[in-house]
């Protein structure tokens, strides 16, 4: 349990405090896993994470087809831990089928349209640091003026040094 919280704590300083002056960053790459799936409008919403090590940043890109006046206007970030068993989410608000795979204890939104940067703050952790993460994309229809929630799939995503 005290790995955990030691994670908890080292991660919320990571996307919390990402907007350090420049500095060398020490992070090499992260290792991304899949799990579960996702649930959206024409198809189910997935997450991609990617890194960018001169930069320092950790991109996320959701692709969440729509159709027939349906956009994607923001998203949520999810960051977790992987839940022993997915939990299925109410509809409404949120699309038929969609299951929550992330137990969060950092959420970060409502960040606008379907990509997100976060800026890391260049420090050397001990070990690497692996958490889980599913993104929300939120999709409104001009026709109705609705709004309806989607998933994506779970990512393990590990930083690594």
């Amino acid at each position: 349990m005290r790995g955990l919280a030691t994670g908890v704590v080292a991660l919320a300083i990571l996307f919390v405090s990402g907007s350090a002056g420049a500095q060398v960053c020490t992070f090499t790459g992260v290792i991304t896993e899949d799990f579960g799936s996702g649930c959206g409008m024409l198809a189910p919403a997935k997450l991609k994470i990617s890194f960018t090590p001169g930069d320092c940043t950790l991109d996320f890109e959701i692709d969440a087809p729509a159709c027939c006046n349906t956009f994607v206007t923001s998203h949520w970030l999810l960051i977790g831990n992987q839940l022993p068993s997915p939990a299925w989410l109410n509809s409404p608000p949120f699309l038929p089928g969609c299951q929550l795979w992330v137990s969060p204890f950092l959420i970060i939104g409502p960040l606008p349209g379907t990509s997100t940067a976060i800026l890391l703050p260049p420090i050397l952790p001990i070990t690497p640091i692996t958490v889980e993460i599913q993104a929300v994309p939120v999709y409104f229809t001009t026709i109705g003026l609705t709004t309806d929630l989607g998933i994506t799939q779970g990512v393990d995503l590990t930083l690594i040094n």
